[in-house]
């Protein structure tokens, strides 16, 4: 059995021109490239919390085992032997930036490549649900610019200035996917064998879920609405080995 931990933390104050590969949550420009100080937030990679898992089993039951040592050759042959695998991959979610419609970005630079609203309020995340990642707190109660009715938690980027928010200050989900094998040697005679393994991706169907809108004027503001990996699969495959 071997397990890793690692605790890391990436900050950087440019995303970089095309973003974070496969990861579709951040901004591509600086909101206000004078300032570069407030563009100083999580990079796009990073995950705070990596855990990996991977070990071999070879169940006690057989032949010269813990259990069933004295079993005939069909019992051994069809139960003995047995050998589990696996392993298991975590991290936690990568980041997400609120977007806003550009009111100041774009009266100063003439385009919309990445505006940030106002925070108002903490983003205390309730009723937690696919439809609203964030909380019921955030859905439609989005504020104009240069508003806030005590409710909002962001109001959109003001007109006469960049908006407060930090790059990277939402997560997504985090990640999490199980494999494991199951795999016997069948003896024929002598050095003939039938090596059988069994595969199972995904083994417990688990759903790692996409960053969640980040379009804080968006109607589907804080929802899920993809995966980020496969279905369960198996694969079973037979070796003959002379």
């Amino acid at each position: 059995l071997t397990a890793n931990y690692t605790y890391s933390h990436s900050l950087t104050d440019d995303i970089g021109f095309y973003g974070v590969s496969n990861i579709y949550s951040g901004q591509y420009y600086q909101q206000n490239a004078y300032d570069m100080n407030a563009e100083w937030g999580p990079a796009g990679m990073d995950t705070r919390h990596n855990i990996s898992v991977t070990g071999v089993y070879d169940l006690p039951f057989g032949r010269g085992k813990m259990f069933g040592s004295g079993w005939n050759y069909p019992v051994n042959a069809l139960i003995g032997g047995w050998r589990l695998s696996g392993a298991q991959v975590y991290y936690s979610g990568f980041p997400v930036t609120v977007s806003s419609p550009a009111n100041y970005s774009s009266a100063v630079y003439g385009f919309t490549g990445a505006a940030r609203p106002n925070q108002n309020l903490p983003l205390h995340a309730q009723h937690r649900s696919i439809n609203s990642y964030y909380g019921t707190q955030v859905q439609g109660t989005s504020c104009g610019p240069n508003q806030s009715n005590g409710t909002c938690v962001f109001s959109q980027q003001p007109n006469d200035a960049f908006g407060d928010v930090r790059p990277g200050s939402l997560r997504a989900p985090s990640f999490q996917n199980i494999d494991m094998s199951v795999a016997k040697t069948f003896v024929v005679w002598h050095e003939h064998r039938f090596d059988f393994r069994g595969d199972f991706f995904n083994a417990f169907n688990i759903a790692d879920y996409a960053p969640p809108d980040s379009g804080m004027t968006d109607s589907n503001f804080g929802q899920i609405t993809g995966t980020v990996n496969g279905n369960r699969s198996i694969q079973l495959s037979l070796k003959y080995a002379f």
